[in-house]
């Protein structure tokens, strides 16, 4: 357990400066370590992995590996259940899943506290709003950004707040809202 969290941590730091092919080896390893150990933190690096194997081209056979393998319902009653949801939901959204699978998905996700329990810069808050804008959800996905850039601004995170106000703008253009998007 202790192995696969310093393995998760030292991932983490990866994926800021874009060693997305190192973070993704690093959560596989990290994976592997927690399988037999603990289901939940096992939750948590599955779904980390997910979201970090779409950044690069070169990792996303490893997601796709791992997203075949997990099961068809990911429930949403744990911190690792809804991860796992927010970032399947974007795969699906990638992959040719139905707006409405998608925004059900995501909306199990955020709906179950994905949003208080990550820092609103998190790949996989980015993938759950991104997949509820994508899917129509447009209020629920409106929420995810408004409580994100709450998190990025309370801790003065420049990176999160410029991500999460690109998120938003780009939500803004679906809905028709050039002005805003704009501003």
């Amino acid at each position: 357990r202790t192995r696969a969290l310093m393995t998760h941590d030292l991932a983490i730091g990866l994926i800021a400066p874009g060693r997305y092919a190192e973070a993704v080896a690093m959560l596989e390893q990290a994976a592997e370590s927690a399988r037999d150990v603990d289901h939940e933190l096992s939750r948590r690096i599955q779904a980390e992995l997910l979201c970090a194997a779409k950044l690069d081209a070169r990792t996303l056979p490893i997601g796709r590996s791992l997203g075949e393998r997990l099961p068809a319902r990911v429930e949403a009653s744990t911190p690792g259940g809804r991860m796992l949801l927010a970032t399947v939901a974007h795969e699906r959204m990638m992959r040719g899943g139905t707006a409405a699978e998608v925004a059900e998905m995501a909306a199990r996700a955020v709906d179950g506290g994905l949003i208080s329990e990550q820092s609103g810069d998190s790949g996989l808050v980015m993938d759950a709003g991104f997949a509820l804008g994508a899917a129509g959800d447009f209020s629920r996905a409106d929420r995810v950004w408004s409580d994100a850039l709450a998190d990025v601004r309370r801790r003065g995170s420049v990176i999160g707040f410029a991500r999460c106000s690109c998120m938003r703008a780009i939500l803004r253009l679906h809905q028709g809202a050039l002005g805003e998007a704009e501003s």
